[in-house]
């Protein structure tokens, strides 16, 4: 999922076999061999220890099923003047969807990406690579504000995105898409520490933390769509747990909302759905709107290991994919946030217009 922050992250990047695995002895092993593991899961960053040879999750929170956020958020701010937006991720499900939003408000964007594509109103593509400084400074041009996806969880992300931020002086504002949960996390998780370096960059901030995406369905071929298009099945090892999945366009709506608007600096929002759902009804949904059968296999996380290895997915992104599901059996990702509405004004997408849109074709 891409975060994944919230979704799951596709392995594109050179370096995705490490996934930002970072391995320390554990402070309390009294001489055993167990190793704890930091490893990012696309939408929040989780322990897990190995002991033995065994995997064990270690969450940094476990939210009830009813849990909600109430906070009091502004709508709108003073509308800010024309400035320019580098978008990062560009051509990602999420940050291809903040650039046309950014666009058809009139804003005029930089569209960063490894493979940039054709220009077109609004939009200027530029290339960019994290791992390749040299492409920093014609990429990020004059641009007034920042949306960042940041590394996914690499040990050297929080280094990497303050240089990054101190590479572009002329920016006024970050905003960085982050993931829901991370807020929560140890300091010392890779992607808590991406937003504590936003944080302490002199710049005006603003945080995004969506749950997962409700377009993996069927733009992640490795997870969900592949087996949902061929087989008619959506395989999670899940049982009756709940996750608040999000519209990747309500993600772009609120960040066209707090880069063209003052009023939201030093401020996180939590993006969900209106409600959280299993698994069982995503598949009964995704069925009633394509009008074909779509079962949700509950698999066990050995049998949903052996999917993702035959989905073709490296060994430790078998074993990540496996992590995080542990967690999803756990309710982590059952929190539903009125942040969205309380930010645009508008009610979230829910998981049936998604399907009626994207799935009666």
């Amino acid at each position: 999922m891409e975060p994944g922050p919230g979704g799951v992250v596709e392995p594109q990047s050179p370096r995705c076999v490490r996934f930002g695995v970072r391995r320390d002895r554990c402070a309390h092993t009294h001489g055993r061999k167990d190793v704890r593991e930091y490893v990012h899961i696309t939408t929040i960053d989780v322990f897990v220890r190995k002991t033995h040879g065994q995997r064990h999750a270690l969450l940094s929170h476990r939210p009830s099923r009813s849990s909600r956020t109430s906070v009091f958020i502004p709508v709108t701010g003073e509308r800010r003047m024309q400035m320019t937006v580098w978008v990062e991720g560009a051509t990602g499900k999420a940050g291809r969807r903040v650039v046309r939003a950014l666009a058809d408000a009139g804003v005029p964007v930089r569209a960063a990406s490894r493979h940039p594509g054709a220009p077109s109103r609004g939009v200027v593509p530029v290339r960019f690579d994290w791992y390749d400084p040299s492409t920093w400074s014609s990429a990020l041009g004059d641009a007034d504000a920042l949306f960042l996806k940041g590394l996914d969880a690499d040990d050297d992300a929080a280094e990497v995105m303050t240089r990054l931020i101190a590479a572009a002086p002329n920016v006024r504002h970050v905003v960085l898409m982050s993931a829901v949960g991370v807020d929560r996390a140890p300091d010392e998780t890779p992607r808590r520490a991406v937003e504590s370096a936003v944080q302490n960059s002199g710049r005006r901030w603003t945080i995004l933390r969506p749950n997962w995406f409700l377009q993996n369905f069927d733009e992640d071929e490795w997870v969900f769509a592949k087996a949902l298009r061929e087989e008619g099945a959506l395989y999670a090892s899940a049982g009756r747990s709940e996750v608040g999945f999000v519209d990747t366009r309500d993600i772009a709506d609120a960040a066209v909302t707090v880069l063209t608007h003052d009023g939201h600096h030093g401020r996180g929002y939590t993006l969900t759905g209106p409600e959280s759902v299993t698994f069982g009804h995503v598949a009964d949904t995704l069925s009633k709107a394509s009008g074909r059968p779509i079962t949700h296999v509950d698999a066990t996380p050995d049998q949903h290991r052996a999917y993702f290895a035959r989905s073709g997915l490296s060994e430790d992104w078998v074993e990540h994919m496996v992590d995080l599901f542990a967690l999803v059996r756990a309710n982590v990702f059952a929190r539903v946030s009125d942040d969205y509405q309380e930010l645009t004004g508008n009610p979230p997408r829910t998981l049936e217009a998604y399907a009626k849109e994207m799935w009666s074709r």
